[in-house]
């Protein structure tokens, strides 16, 4: 069992908070924790998709941007969350949508959890032209 812990220490009107990894700051004049939800799903699925190509020895270069668009009532989740992943270099198609496609539907656990109560699309760009828009399934239950 893989156990975390984060700890929030008040400092004026933001937290200043302390995990295994290191330091960072929410609040007023820092991030919001629903700027840090669209974060942790970046970062995670741009790190599988980085690690993917890179193990089949591609080089390129790589900019992922996460979009969020939350309701209107409490709580103010995200309903629906855009990844476009725009990858430039020598690189085939089928690979880069091989990679999303496994860090969306096997190894990203933050897309995994997020897609139980949100509509996540995604759109891959590849050397400037849009080859690809798709959606991910939900987790489904392994009960």
């Amino acid at each position: 069992m893989d156990i975390r812990t984060a700890v929030f220490k008040l400092d004026g009107e933001g937290f200043n908070v302390e995990v295994p990894s290191g330091r960072l700051r929410i609040g007023k004049g820092a991030l919001s924790p629903m700027e840090l939800m669209l974060v942790s799903i970046g970062g995670c699925t741009a790190m599988d998709v980085q690690s993917i190509l890179s193990k089949m020895r591609y080089s390129f270069g790589m900019e992922v941007v996460v979009e969020g668009k939350r309701r209107e009532e409490h709580p103010r989740i995200y309903t629906h969350i855009t990844i476009t992943y725009t990858v430039e270099g020598d690189v085939p198609q089928r690979a880069v949508e091989r990679a999303v496609g496994l860090s969306l539907n096997r190894y990203c656990s933050a897309t995994a959890m997020v897609s139980r109560v949100s509509d996540i699309e995604y759109v891959i760009i590849l050397n400037g032209k849009e080859v690809k828009r798709g959606k991910k399934e939900p987790l489904a239950d392994k009960g």
